[in-house]
Parts: structure tokens; C-alpha cells; sequence
């Protein structure tokens, strides 16, 4: 049977749906392990500096299994306030994309929330294990509270946030 569904391109229509390519201009690339950002979710975060949910030198010895998991970064997020306009993030992934049951974007991506209300979800091609993804294009100057969650099953080896240029950062 020949099917009569075409792909609508959305990325055509609609630019937070593309994959790949951000380009922007006017904007500062920022770490989120410097203040004013908030990181939660790494209680060892200041001593190791990596994004981990164990220490990478425990007391005592973890189980395999516990010691490979605490890589997966659920539960960590990055909070702040801005009024820039525009927010992407640049990540670097322990692993690419290769769960067989998850789409990437649960598995690799990051979810942002602003003023506590869900907006985007990064979108990434699995097969890398760096992209970049603009959340979101909105009219400057008004104050946003923003929360980044991190990815459910994956390792992120870098974080870097761009903001408009001159932003206020809270």
C-alpha cells in the first residue's frame, strides 16, 4: 500500500524545529558553573567540576552499575533569571544517542522551562555527540526565570549557555 502522507518540513515553517547549524550573532557564551547560574543536582559539582551524581573518588568503593549511572545526568538542572532575548545552549555529550527504546531527546536533551511553564526541548541528530540549540527568540527586557533540565541518560561533558550580549544575569 502506498502511502499518501508527505513530510511537511516542518523545519521550513518553523526554525526552533531545525537540527544543527545555529548561527548567532550578538550574543556572549557563558559558562553555567560561574555565578549568577545556578548548577543543582551534583552535590560534588565544586570539588570534581564535572557533572556527575557521585563523587568521582568515593569514601568507598560503588558497584558498577551505581558507578556507570552516576554519569547519567537526571535530576541536575541549571537555574537563572535574564532578560536577554534570546538563549541557546552548546553541549558536549559523554556518548551519542544510541538507546533503541528512548528517543534522543530524552536520552541526550536538555528541557527548558520559563517562568516555571515548559517551552523547548533541545533536538540533536543522535549519531553526534555535540550540538547546539536555540530555545528560544523573544522580545528583550523582560525578566525571565529560566531552568534548564539536564538529560536523563547520557553523560554532558560541557555546558555553555549564549545570552544576548549585555543581557542582565541573575
Amino acid at each position: 500500500m502506498k502511502s499518501t502522507q508527505r513530510d511537511v518540513g516542518i523545519a521550513k515553517y518553523d526554525r526552533l524545529m531545525r537540527v544543527g547549524g545555529l548561527r548567532l550573532e550578538g550574543v556572549e557564551w557563558r559558562s553555567p558553573m560561574v555565578p549568577p547560574f545556578r548548577v543543582v543536582g551534583f552535590p560534588w559539582i565544586a570539588r570534581d567540576g564535572v557533572y556527575r551524581r557521585m563523587p568521582l573518588k568515593p569514601s568507598h568503593p560503588l558497584p558498577e552499575a551505581v558507578d556507570a549511572l552516576a554519569n547519567c545526568t537526571a535530576g541536575g538542572q541549571i537555574a537563572f533569571r535574564t532578560n536577554s532575548g534570546r538563549l541557546a545552549i552548546a553541549v558536549h555529550l559523554a556518548g551519542p544517542s544510541t538507546m533503541d527504546h528512548m528517543p534522543a531527546t530524552g536520552q541526550s536533551g536538555f528541557d527548558c522551562y520559563v517562568n516555571g511553564r515548559y517551552l523547548s526541548t533541545t533536538r540533536m541528530r543522535p549519531s553526534l555527540k555535540k550540538y547546539a540549540h536555540l530555545f528560544f527568540d523573544l522580545p528583550r527586557g523582560k525578566m525571565r526565570t529560566v531552568t534548564l533540565n539536564f538529560p536523563l541518560y547520557q553523560g554532558v561533558k560541557k555546558v555553555v549557555l549564549a545570552l544576548d550580549t549585555g543581557a542582565r544575569l541573575l
